[in-house]
């Protein structure tokens, strides 16, 4: 509720019609579901093949306790060659998978350490990215996954680095 409280600048009426919007978009694209599966069922193709072309992961907590997410946009990124493995809709489904993931994770290490845990701390590498990666492809995956997570995952991220970019 304090999330959606935040997002809305505490207004209170646009925080109960933001949630009911998460409710209604939570059973319509099943999340309950998608959080049993295994990322290969969701994406349409082994784990292994993704991150050759878009390496990622999860490791570690910061100083705050917050799940740590690393992501690297460096030169064999290919937003073009990840459509091809798999689908918009199944980078959509996968990225809602990544962020329930997260969301247990800060919900047992709040258990854990007796503090409040709700915020996810993202390390975006664009080591060796170059402009003509930027692609269609790669801004219709971007725009996706900033949708979902501006309405449905709202105040989640605590803080992003952006490392190693280049000029």
């Amino acid at each position: 509720l304090l999330r959606y409280l935040r997002a809305t600048k505490f207004s209170v009426e646009k925080a109960i019609d933001k949630i009911k919007e998460n409710i209604e978009w939570r059973l319509e694209m099943k999340v309950k579901d998608l959080i049993n599966k295994r990322p290969h069922e969701l994406l349409g193709c082994e784990m292994s093949d993704l991150v050759k072309v878009f390496p990622h992961w999860q490791s570690g907590y910061d100083k705050c306790g917050r799940p740590v997410l690393y992501k690297q946009y460096n030169n064999q990124f290919d937003a073009t060659k990840i459509l091809q493995m798999s689908s918009n809709e199944a980078i959509t489904q996968y990225h809602i998978w990544e962020q329930e993931a997260c969301m247990r994770l800060c919900y047992e290490q709040s258990k854990k350490t007796g503090d409040i845990v709700e915020t996810l701390t993202a390390v975006i590498d664009v080591k060796g990215m170059q402009l003509y990666q930027i692609t269609r492809d790669f801004l219709g995956i971007v725009k996706a996954i900033a949708d979902i997570d501006q309405n449905h995952y709202p105040e989640t991220l605590g803080q992003t680095f952006i490392i190693n970019t280049p000029s």
